[in-house]
Order: C-alpha cells, then structure tokens, then sequence
C-alpha cells in the first residue's frame, strides 16, 4: 500500500488533489487504527483478517495503471468532483464534511465508506447533500438554502417520512408523502447537521454518494444550482403542504 501510495503522490501535480490525497491517506490509517483497537484479545485473528483485506482494498483504490494519476479509483473520483464545482461560484458554503468508518458488510468483513455533507455554492444559491449511517442502513436528506445577509436560509428540504425525495420516487415511494418540504424547522438536525467536528475539503477523494456517479451531484442538485426558484412548488409533498 505505501508503495502505491507514495507513486501515486509523485505522479499528482495538481496542488489541490495532492493534499486530497495526503488529508485522505492520514484519514484512513488513523481510522483504521481505532478499527483494530475496537476488537478484543481473542479476536486477534480476525484482526489480522480485517487488517489484509482493508489494505488490500485500499491499495486497489490508490493504484495507477501505466503511471497515470487519473486511472487511481481515488485520484478519478477527486478530478470528478473538481471539474463539477468550476461549473459554479462557490463560496463559504461549499465543501465536503466528511465522515468515514469500517461499515459491516458480511458477518467477517467490513468496508470503508465516506458520508457526511456535500455542499455547493452558486452565487447566494447553496445545495447539500446529507448521508449518514445508523442503525444498519444510509439516511440521506437533501436542502436547498439561500445566503441572505451573510446567513444560511433554508428554503426547502426531503428526506424525511413526510417528504420523500422526489428523485427516490421511481423506487416505489408513497407519492403522497413524496415531494419537498417548504417548511422545514431550522433547528431540525437532519437538515442542519452539526458540522464543528469535521472538517471541511474543496474537493475529498473518498466521498461518493450512494446514488451519484463517482464526483457527479444529482440532476437535481444541477436544476438546484442553475435555477433560483427552484424547487417549484409542483413539487410539494402533499403531506408538508400547508
């Protein structure tokens, strides 16, 4: 992995994505020093388990084909990301707050997964993302604000039971409670997730959404930041109108 790591940063010109990829690489070995402490004496075998796959993976993730820097899964995905967010603004507002961890994926393995908040800014327009992890399963809850007087405005929000996002609305969804909530609490940390923890990066390697293509927001959070009035309110939920 260090082999792989280290060719990869020399290969890296671009300023931005380097110190991506330092932040990114200190963010996974401490983490995945806290996984191991996590287990107990007897467990050590397993440990041992854990620990060469979770290299194997990541050593997957950083490696270069032919020593170009943009065939590395996480290099590719950085590039992504820096080439969506020149298309805007940006501002105070923009970044990723990201959170990672060793998710279980089977009953002796895990993966390394990245959520948190994605934010971009377009003039006083702010569109986010929030994904976190509980209780086996993804939540994700989407807000558009507006930068009034120096402050974050919300103006709409989905996610919740009463409004589903519309773009999940194919998987099924209850169209009664599908749409946008024009009335969502500021103080409703679902929406307004604490952030003073985490850090924030222009751009984060590790960061993909569960439904994007890798450094690609959804087509709603593009119609989102190109259009000041949306969402329209067509695109209510029946169940937060008022």
């Amino acid at each position: 992995m260090s082999k792989a790591y280290f060719d990869l940063l020399r290969s890296v010109k671009d300023p931005e994505i380097h110190q991506a990829l330092v932040s990114s690489q200190q963010r996974w070995v401490g983490l995945r020093y806290i996984e191991g402490s996590r287990l107990q004496p007897d467990e050590r075998k397993q440990e041992i388990n854990l620990l060469r796959d979770d290299t194997a993976q990541r050593t997957r993730n950083l490696a270069m084909k032919g020593g170009v820097p943009e065939s590395s899964a996480l290099v590719a995905n950085a590039v992504a990301q820096q080439r969506y967010v020149s298309r805007f603004s940006g501002g105070p507002y923009s970044g990723y707050w990201t959170e990672c961890d060793f998710i279980p994926s089977g009953e002796d393995s895990h993966d390394y997964e990245c959520f948190g908040v994605k934010a971009i800014q377009n003039a006083a327009r702010v569109c986010s993302d929030y994904t976190y992890w509980a209780s086996g399963r993804y939540y994700d809850f989407s807000k558009v604000a507006n930068v009034s007087n120096g402050k974050l405005v919300t103006v709409a929000g989905c996610g919740g039971e009463d409004a589903q996002c519309p773009d999940d609305a194919a998987a099924g969804l209850d169209k009664g409670k599908t749409g946008w909530d024009f009335h969502v609490d500021e103080h409703d940390d679902r929406y307004n997730p604490d952030l003073s923890h985490s850090p924030v990066f222009r751009i984060d390697p590790d960061f993909k959404d569960e439904d994007d293509i890798s450094g690609i927001a959804p087509d709603w959070m593009t119609q989102c930041l190109a259009d000041p009035d949306f969402p329209p309110r067509s695109l209510e939920s029946p169940a937060t109108a008022q």
